[in-house]
């Protein structure tokens, strides 16, 4: 689960292989994880959770077991907690347009 730092849930996910029944493990052993994400985030400090469940029942989870800082962003024009790449753009009629002199 990733979060920001009032603890608003942005989303998470689940490793693919849940699908197929799991990995099989003994008491003890390690395993390696690496997490994959595009990161559209705005600049801030957000948390990652982590957890190891059996058959949907939880058995263990860590609670901010990451934390990490997205950087400033190059979109001035984004706000928020997460940057959806939006684009704006205005045009004008001619024949509505008011002038100032």
């Amino acid at each position: 689960m990733l979060k920001t730092t009032t603890g608003v849930e942005l989303g998470g996910g689940t490793y693919p292989v849940l699908l197929d029944g799991g990995v099989s493990t003994i008491a003890g052993q390690v395993a390696n994880v690496t997490l994959e994400f595009v990161c559209n985030l705005n600049a801030g400090v957000y948390f990652i959770n982590c957890g190891l469940s059996e058959n949907a029942q939880s058995l263990h989870r860590i609670i901010d077991a990451l934390v990490f800082r997205v950087s400033e962003i190059s979109n001035a024009f984004s706000f928020g907690v997460v940057d959806f790449g939006f684009k704006s753009s205005v045009e004008l009629d001619a024949a509505d347009a008011i002038y100032a002199i």
